[in-house]
């Protein structure tokens, strides 16, 4: 990530089919959210997605412990899109917010540990 452009570049793995997508930090509240757009991709998700939005939250329980949500919040970008939401995109995108907040729990348990 660089955060002097305020991007990051995303690896993706969908079910072996493997992209990139860039990311724009639009949003920053330090210490208690991020939110980021969609810049580009190579998976087409840009094209079918509209106003997409990735947002983390950091809620501070105590001095060792931080609860992390993700939320995502876009808009299908046309009629076909919208098929797609309904039959698979969002159960695809809470699958993918479920490896992400373990990811970040694996990495942060490490560098504790």
């Amino acid at each position: 990530m660089d955060i002097q452009k305020g991007t990051r570049t995303c690896e993706i793995d969908n079910r072996g089919r493997r992209g990139r997508m860039v990311e724009k930090l639009v949003e920053i509240v330090p210490q208690r959210k991020t939110v980021w757009a969609i810049e580009s991709d190579t998976m087409g998700m840009s094209k079918m997605l509209s106003n997409s939005r990735f947002i983390f939250k950091l809620e501070k329980i105590s001095d060792h412990t931080t609860k992390v949500v993700n939320e995502t919040h876009y808009k299908p970008a046309n009629a076909i899109a919208k098929v797609m939401n309904w039959l698979l995109m969002k159960r695809m995108i809470s699958k993918a917010q479920d490896q992400i907040l373990r990811n970040i729990r694996l990495l942060t348990e490490k560098n504790i540990g």
